[in-house]
């Protein structure tokens, strides 16, 4: 087994192309740091394509063999530096992890 760490944001700003902006932004902010953290193994960051205004704007799938390796990304500190950058973009964030 292997664990999936899920992200749903919700955007401060609410324009399409101020989203694709941010989008832009959370990927270079995040998405290196698979080439940086052993323990994670993948992180991608993806638009919603539907429902808009209902659904989140953006979410981040990323994989770990362990809820231990979950944990050491989670304090990673290029994680934590990532992740300030890139929390004035959000007005809401809701996560889960799942075994899979």
């Amino acid at each position: 087994m292997s664990i999936r760490h899920i992200v749903i944001w919700k955007m401060v700003v609410t324009e399409p192309s101020e989203k694709a902006a941010a989008l832009a932004q959370i990927r270079q902010a995040l998405e290196p740091l698979v080439d940086h953290i052993p323990e994670l193994h993948s992180l991608t960051v993806t638009p919603n394509v539907a429902y808009f205004g209902v659904n989140g704007d953006a979410i981040l799938v990323a994989e770990f063999a362990t809820l231990e390796d979950l944990e050491t990304y989670a304090l990673h500190p290029l994680h934590v530096e990532a992740a300030s950058s890139i929390k004035p973009l959000f007005e809401s964030r809701m996560a889960i992890d799942i075994e899979i």
